[in-house]
C-alpha cells in the first residue's frame, strides 16, 4: 500500500491560521498516550504546555530531547526531570574539559523542532517547523510556521521519525536534577574579575552617583602590580552600605596610579577633585570609603606608598553579585586575644591538607586543641607536631594573611 494512504491529513501551524499554539498543545498533550520530541531551545515553563505534560513525559517510551545552549531554561528542564519525565540535554562533548579547567560546549545545535504525539488506534501527529518552546514562539508573537501531519502509525514517515528521535537521545545525557548548579556553570561559564570591596562611612552620604572618584591610598607594593591599566573599564567595585544593609555593585575605570612623596605623602591630597577617598592597609579589614572633605593626613603618613585613583562608570542590576572564586570551609571565628583582626578558621581533615590549594590571600596556620580552647585564645602552631596527628583527624586552618585591594571574585547573576 502506498505510504500516502497513512498519512490522513497535513495542515499548517501559522499565527495568521492559529494566534497561539499553546492551546493546540494542551489538547494533544491530554489526548496522547506518548510524546517523543526534540527541540532546540525550551524557555517556557512546563504547565504553560499543559499541567499534563510531565506526566505524559513520564509515561513508558515517552522522552524529550533540548539543546543545552543558551536560551533553555535549566530550572524548567530540572523540574521536569524531578516530575519523572524521561527528558535529556543534547550537547556533544559536554564533559570535554577547556584550558582553564571548566567545560566547553561546541557550537553545534540539536536545532530541529519534532513533536511526535501517539494518539489511539495507531493515529499520530507529527509536529516538523520551526516551533521552538519559547513564550515568543507559541504565543503567537513570532512568525514560526510547522507542518501539522495526522499519520497513522504504519506509515515509512511515522517509523523513519522514531528512528530518527531515537537517535538524538543517543546523543543526548539523562537530565540529572542534582547537577542543576553544574548545568548553570557550563551552559553560562562565569566570568571571573577583579574587584575591590569598600565599606562606605556615615558621613559619605547614603549611596555613591556615578561618574564619582575615588582615591584609594595603599601600603603594599603587591597592590600595585595588580591594578589594571589606565582607562580600562574592567575593574568591579563593591560598595556595602551597613547602615542601609545593601550592597552596591560598580564597574569603575582607572584613571591613574602614583607614588607618594616620602617626605611629605599628604602633599598629594592638594588639588584632589571632588570625590571619596580610602585607605588600604595589610589587614583583612575592609577599607573605609570617606567624604575628600575629611582628610586622615595622620593615616596617610603612616604607610602610604601609592594612589590609585578609580571614577565608577556604571552601577550594575542588584540581580548580580560576586563570589569567591572557589568554596572555603566553613569559617567559625575565634578570638585570638591580639590586635590583629579577628582569626578566621575553617576545619579541614587531615589527609586532605595536601590537596588543598591556597588563595592568593591565604596564609596556613596549623592549630591544636578544640574549638573552646581556641575561642580562649589557647592554641599551638607547631608545625612539626603535624607529623604526630593521625590519619583523618582534623586541623583548623587559619586565614589571617594579608588581604589583597584587588581580589579576582566571580561575577554571578543571581
Amino acid at each position: 500500500m502506498n505510504d500516502h494512504s497513512y498519512i490522513n491529513a497535513i495542515n499548517l501551524q501559522h499565527p495568521e491560521l492559529s494566534t497561539s499554539s499553546l492551546n493546540d498543545l494542551d489538547h494533544l498533550v491530554r489526548s496522547s498516550k506518548r510524546l517523543r520530541m526534540a527541540v532546540a531551545f525550551w524557555t517556557i515553563s512546563p504547565d504553560r504546555i499543559s499541567d499534563k505534560l510531565p506526566e505524559l513525559l513520564g509515561k513508558d517510551g515517552s522522552f524529550a530531547c533540548v539543546d543545552f545552549h543558551r536560551p533553555t531554561n535549566i530550572d524548567h528542564i530540572c523540574d521536569l526531570a524531578n516530575f519523572g519525565s524521561d527528558i535529556f540535554f543534547h550537547a556533544r562533548k559536554i564533559q570535554e574539559k577547556s584550558p582553564d579547567g571548566g567545560f566547553t560546549l561546541p557550537a553545534n545545535l540539536l536545532h530541529s523542532k519534532i513533536l511526535l504525539f501517539d494518539l489511539n488506534d495507531n493515529e499520530a501527529e507529527l509536529w516538523v517547523g520551526s516551533h521552538n518552546w519559547t513564550g515568543w514562539a507559541l504565543d503567537g508573537a513570532n512568525i514560526e510556521t510547522s507542518i501539522r501531519i495526522k499519520i497513522n502509525s504504519k506509515a515509512k514517515l511515522y517509523t523513519d521519525t522514531v528512528s530518527l528521535l531515537n537517535s538524538i537521545k543517543k546523543q543526548s545525557y539523562p537530565v540529572v536534577p542534582a547537577d542543576r548548579f553544574k548545568y548553570k556553570q557550563i551552559q553560562e561559564p562565569e566570568k571571573t574579575v577583579s574587584a575591590i570591596s569598600l565599606n562606605l562611612t556615615p558621613e559619605a552620604g547614603e549611596s555613591i552617583k556615578i561618574h564619582s572618584r575615588l582615591y584609594i591610598y595603599c601600603a603594599d607594593h603587591n597592590d600595585f602590580k595588580k591594578i589594571p591599566k589606565p582607562k580600562s573599564k574592567n575593574l568591579y567595585i563593591t560598595i556595602n552600605n551597613k547602615l542601609k544593609k545593601r550592597e552596591e555593585l560598580y564597574l569603575a575605570s582607572v584613571r591613574g596610579t602614583a607614588f607618594l612623596p616620602k617626605d611629605d605623602p599628604s602633599n598629594i591630597w592638594i588639588g584632589l577633585e571632588e570625590g571619596y577617598w580610602a585607605y588600604h592597609q595589610r589587614i583583612h579589614e575592609t577599607p573605609l570609603l570617606r567624604s575628600i572633605s575629611i582628610p586622615k593626613r595622620s593615616v596617610l603618613e603612616s604607610g602610604s606608598i601609592f594612589v590609585v585613583t578609580l571614577v565608577l562608570e556604571e552601577k550594575l542590576s542588584s540581580k548580580f553579585k560576586l563570589f569567591p572564586t572557589s568554596p572555603k570551609p566553613p569559617y567559625i571565628k575565634v578570638d585570638n586575644h591580639s590586635k590583629q583582626n579577628t582569626l578566621k578558621i575553617g576545619e579541614l581533615p587531615l589527609d586532605k591538607l595536601d590537596d588543598y590549594q591556597l588563595g592568593e590571600m591565604e596564609r596556613v596556620h596549623i592549630l591544636y586543641g578544640d574549638k573552646e580552647q581556641l575561642s580562649a585564645g589557647h592554641h599551638e602552631t607547631d608545625i612539626d607536631r603535624l607529623h604526630h596527628k593521625k590519619e583523618g583527624e582534623t586541623i583548623l586552618l587559619g586565614y589571617d594573611g594579608p588581604k589583597p585591594l584587588i581580589q579576582k571574585l566571580v561575577l554571578r547573576k543571581t
